[in-house]
């Protein structure tokens, strides 16, 4: 057996376990590299990397009950018939839960980011605004990431929108 041909076949064999690996490994790299350079993972490929990393725990979960429920192909007592239909009904409901709790979270705790310019330095606008607009600056890094340190603040008061969309100026701010 040559060695692409055994590659193959464990692949085929724990193809459950490869998305959560690979989802560890990237984390692990993200988490060396904002380490190392004072950095933090911007919002959108942070959500990206977290909708990832649920869909490899399903993709697991689901691995794992084919695995224990699913492989015997001999004559199947109707009790255990029945308790394979309860466990498949109740891990679709729960994938479909899952799945609609990550949706309302990331809808509602998404922040928008701006790539902004003032005095000549390059940052990132992150915009939270629920039930106070509050606009908080930091060093722009690259595409997927920014600084993790407050370069400073600007507070448009009450509202629920994107001062940049609107724009609206300032009640208060604050930028080093």
């Amino acid at each position: 057996m040559s060695k692409h041909e055994l590659i193959g076949e464990r692949c085929k064999k724990y193809w459950g376990v490869i998305p959560i690996v690979v989802f560890f490994l990237v984390r692990i790299i993200v988490s060396l590299i904002e380490v190392s350079t004072d950095s933090a993972l911007r919002n959108i490929p942070q959500m990206l990397l977290s909708w990832f990393g649920g869909i490899s725990i399903a993709i697991l979960v689901f691995w794992i009950g084919r695995s224990l429920f699913w492989k015997n192909k001999e004559q199947i007592p109707r009790g255990i018939r029945i308790l394979r239909a309860t466990f498949c009904v109740i891990y679709c409901g729960g994938i479909i839960v899952a799945i609609g709790i990550g949706f309302l979270s990331s809808v509602f705790f998404y922040s928008p980011e701006h790539i902004v310019e003032q005095n000549g330095t390059r940052m990132v606008a992150s915009v939270h605004s629920f039930l106070q607009e509050t606009v908080y600056y930091y060093e722009y890094k690259n595409v997927l990431f920014r600084g993790t340190e407050q370069i400073g603040w600007k507070d448009y008061g009450n509202g629920g929108g994107d001062p940049f969309q609107q724009e609206k100026e300032p009640q208060h701010s604050f930028l080093k």
